[in-house]
């Protein structure tokens, strides 16, 4: 969440941005780039809740819930970016990733309601999807 609430800042600091100091800093591209902001700023938002729920699906070793949710976000970006910039260039484009990485939260917190269900199974069961870790330390020897 913490990535989430830092890229929503920086996204309404650039929103705020008065087109005088955006025009000293990018120059002509400025009158291009401000109107994508708020798009971008709920895309990069959206993003930062997507790298934790990422985060804790991994950390629950199922790799299979991960994978499932990484390739439908891949395909909900690539058809959000073309049918928005189908509709409408650049700015659909930008708002077409925008609603795709927002459906992907919803997708990524699905699976990882998921795999803490599976967490909840008897001990010992057998987890379909669990990857092993393996953790090999080499002994150390001490001189004295």
């Amino acid at each position: 969440m913490l990535l989430a609430a830092v890229a929503l800042a920086w996204g309404i600091v650039v929103i705020w941005t008065p087109a005088s100091v955006g025009r000293a800093i990018l120059g002509s591209v400025w009158s291009t780039a401000h109107p994508l902001a708020i798009a971008l700023t709920v895309g990069w938002s959206a993003s930062g809740i997507i790298a934790g729920a990422a985060a804790a699906v991994r950390a629950l070793a199922a790799a299979k819930r991960g994978l499932t949710a990484r390739v439908a976000g891949s395909l909900l970006g690539v058809a959000g970016a073309l049918v928005g910039v189908a509709l409408d260039g650049a700015r659909g484009a930008a708002w077409g990733l925008a609603l795709a990485a927002c459906v992907e939260c919803a997708f990524w917190r699905a699976q990882f309601n998921r795999a803490l269900g599976e967490i909840d199974a008897p001990l010992g069961a057998e987890r379909p999807d669990a990857v092993p870790f393996v953790v090999r330390q080499h002994a150390a020897v001490e001189e004295c």
